[in-house]
């Protein structure tokens, strides 16, 4: 299994249409990263919550953007949507995925911001002056 990158300390998913930003959160024992309850998205009578799978890689290393239904309390139905995993699309190189979410009336492209760290080790030598 695959988990997430160590490096990567927060993940922020925005919808390129509206602008509206949410912070993906980290379940322990999970390789996701989920989009909060508050913020799924009305789908026909339950809801629609979407989370960054570490555990299912596309051939470039990149993570799918899963979609499940859930109920209003954010229980997770068996069924699966057609468009359940969508693959990053553009932005290649980058550190920001983007992906495009098409299911019924709903089309919607998300761009995600990754704040990393990045750690550098160094050794320093001090030479004493004569």
């Amino acid at each position: 299994m695959t988990s997430i990158p160590e490096s990567i300390i927060k993940v922020t998913l925005v919808n390129n249409l509206t602008g509206e930003e949410f912070e993906l959160e980290e379940k322990e024992g999970s390789y996701c990263l989920f989009l909060k309850q508050q913020d799924a998205i009305s789908y026909v009578a339950d809801y629609i919550r979407f989370r960054l799978d570490w555990n299912d890689l596309n051939k470039d290393g990149d993570p799918s953007l899963d979609a499940d239904i859930v109920d209003d309390q954010g229980k997770q139905y068996q069924e699966k949507i057609s468009a359940h995993h969508t693959t990053r699309r553009i932005n290649s190189g980058s550190n920001n995925y983007t992906y495009h979410f098409q299911q019924g009336t709903i089309d919607i492209l998300f761009t995600t911001r990754l704040a990393m760290q990045v750690n550098q080790h160094a050794t320093a030598h001090i030479i004493q002056n004569p």
